[in-house]
């Protein structure tokens, strides 16, 4: 158990976002597309960046994987909730963890990995380092509140 002060490593660098299920996310089976969940995840992932790692001209955060799984079916119109939290950190490479849910608890959860990447070369770059300290400063503090 944690201490209640205490702020859990799913709050680090997290983004939060709700999302109506539209008539047009569902499939003709009656459930909600995989395009629907990609569209929510890339969602996430856009304020991520925009809130936690701006920008440059000369280097931007290249997606090379994502892993959904899926808990349950979606087969209503109704608002689901997005949490996105940053899970791991590298030199070159970051890793998402994010978690869509409901009223009915969580319906899919997914794993995104990322490389910070020269946008002239597409060479993979170290991650500002003032993020990386932060991050396993966090990491380590949590470890000792535990």
């Amino acid at each position: 158990m944690t201490q209640s002060n205490a702020i859990a490593p799913t709050d680090l660098f997290a983004v939060e976002l709700s999302f109506k299920v539209q008539s047009f996310d569902f499939d003709s089976r009656g459930l909600v597309s995989e395009f629907a969940y990609l569209r929510w995840l890339e969602s996430l992932r856009q304020e991520f960046l925009q809130q936690h790692f701006p920008q440059r001209a000369d280097q931007y955060l290249a997606l090379v994987s994502t892993q959904i799984e899926y808990k349950q079916p979606v087969r209503s119109q109704r608002v689901l909730t997005g949490r996105l939290w940053l899970s791991n950190l590298g030199k070159t490479r970051w890793t998402l963890q994010i978690r869509l849910g409901g009223s009915e608890g969580t319906i899919a959860t997914a794993t995104q990995i990322g490389h910070l990447l020269d946008a002239q070369t597409l060479a993979p770059l170290a991650l500002p380092e003032a993020v990386v300290q932060q991050y396993w400063n966090y990491q380590y503090q949590w470890q000792q509140s535990s």
